[in-house]
């Protein structure tokens, strides 16, 4: 995908999760996998859209079954410092 874009497939474990895209994604007894931590993030099953903000950028549910997640949008927010100024045309107020 984009640069700032990646599909994660639910079953991947979030301890690669971290290493991959450099988050720092809790690790918990309850869950191992991208689908336990949306469920337990949303306190439900997860449908198509359904996101889950970290400071790091969004997941976005974009495949599910009813019963679990499939696949999964992550989007990093962009380095403010790394954006381009825009400056009006020469003249223009």
């Amino acid at each position: 995908m984009g640069e700032n874009k990646y599909i994660i497939l639910s079953n991947t474990e979030i301890e690669e999760i971290n290493e991959e895209l450099g988050l720092g994604l809790p690790e918990d007894e309850v869950y191992s996998t991208m689908n336990g931590y949306l469920i337990a993030r949303l306190d439900k099953i997860p449908k198509v859209n359904d996101r889950v903000q970290i400071e790091e950028g969004k997941f976005r549910v974009i495949s599910a079954t009813k019963r679990r997640v499939l696949k999964v949008e992550f989007t990093r927010k962009q380095d403010i410092s790394n954006a381009k100024e825009i400056t009006s045309p020469t003249g223009a107020e």
